[in-house]
């Protein structure tokens, strides 16, 4: 059963009781967006809803300040409920700082999202956005409880700031290939994780492993590739949810210390895979899946994405993780 289902249930139905109010409350208007003003001191505002009975639609940019009576207000967040169920397909807020509780729930056509400067992610906040495929959020530190439920188009997220993601954080997005855990988060909720079906490789970045319940579906815990720190695999095995992984391999080590030929070696160096040995031989580079993404002859072999790759040299084979 779903975690928190009754904390969910609760939050949902007070971002739809709040939705009326919303719309019908702003101090003012520019250019289509609707404003509401957060300090006269700092001054600051939020986007709020707009009072049209068809809200905000396709391609909005929220900008990076905003002019009204003579002031010039920056724009620090998008508010609560203030995107609901609209017809946006692409939003960008490039000075934007935090999205509220459940802005985009439900924004269906939502396919794009650039919010560079957001580090806070609210609660719900991209909720059911079931055609998000495109994020940019390098600067988010905190991921909201269920903040990007049900995006199921969603392949990639960038977490290189993040510090914490909430109970159901990314639950059931359903085409997320891969996660980068950055050593930097310090709490991961309960079924975070859960029903994210597509994973195929989970890299971890702590020495000591965090301890947590992201409830990793039983098909990925079998078939991904979990890549630890080197010297960390003891600790991993030894470490729930981390132990329920069936590959769990040390980053910058291969599989197999070497290849079955005498004369090659086959390493991992600042992401790029190297090859040694006395004689020149033809390299080949397959993925799992058996497509062969190089060949040739050289020593060093550069610009392949993240993943696992196995490398053939002469006779002998390797399986590395870059």
């Amino acid at each position: 059963m779903k975690n928190d289902c009754l904390k969910l249930l609760f939050t949902m139905l007070l971002a739809l009781a709040g939705v009326a109010a919303s719309a019908a409350e702003y101090d003012f208007e520019t250019d289509g967006i609707y404003y509401n003003i957060l300090s006269e001191d700092d001054m600051t505002v939020e986007v709020t809803a707009s009072p049209s009975i068809y809200g905000y639609e396709g391609s909005i940019t929220v900008p990076p300040t905003v002019e009204h009576d003579g002031k010039t207000y920056a724009v620090a967040a998008v508010g609560s409920v203030s995107f609901y169920g609209n017809s946006v397909d692409t939003i960008v807020m490039p000075s934007v700082t935090e999205v509220g509780l459940s802005a985009f729930v439900n924004c269906y056509s939502l396919r794009h999202v650039s919010m560079p400067s957001v580090t806070t992610v609210g609660d719900y906040a991209f909720y059911g956005c079931r055609a998000l495929s495109s994020i940019e959020m390098q600067s988010v530190e905190r991921v909201g409880n269920g903040a990007f439920d049900y995006c199921e188009m969603l392949t990639s997220v960038d977490l290189r700031s993040v510090t914490e993601i909430g109970w159901d954080g990314f639950y059931s997005c359903s085409s997320l290939t891969s996660l980068d855990l950055p050593a930097a988060i310090t709490s991961i909720g309960d079924e975070a994780f859960a029903r994210c079906t597509s994973l195929d490789t989970v890299r971890c970045h702590w020495t000591e492993p965090l301890a947590c319940r992201p409830a990793f579906e039983p098909a990925v815990l079998d078939s991904a590739m979990l890549c630890v720190p080197a010297g960390t695999k003891a600790a991993y095995e030894a470490t729930a949810p981390w132990n329920g992984f069936k590959n769990i391999v040390e980053e910058g080590r291969s599989s197999i210390a070497s290849t079955q030929s005498s004369v090659s070696t086959v390493t991992v160096i600042d992401g790029a895979i190297v090859i040694g040995g006395e004689t020149l031989q033809e390299v080949e580079v397959y993925t799992p899946g058996g497509e062969c993404v190089h060949r040739g002859t050289d020593a060093r072999i550069e610009g392949l994405p993240h993943g696992v790759y196995v490398v053939r040299v002469g006779q002998g084979t390797v399986k590395v993780v870059l």
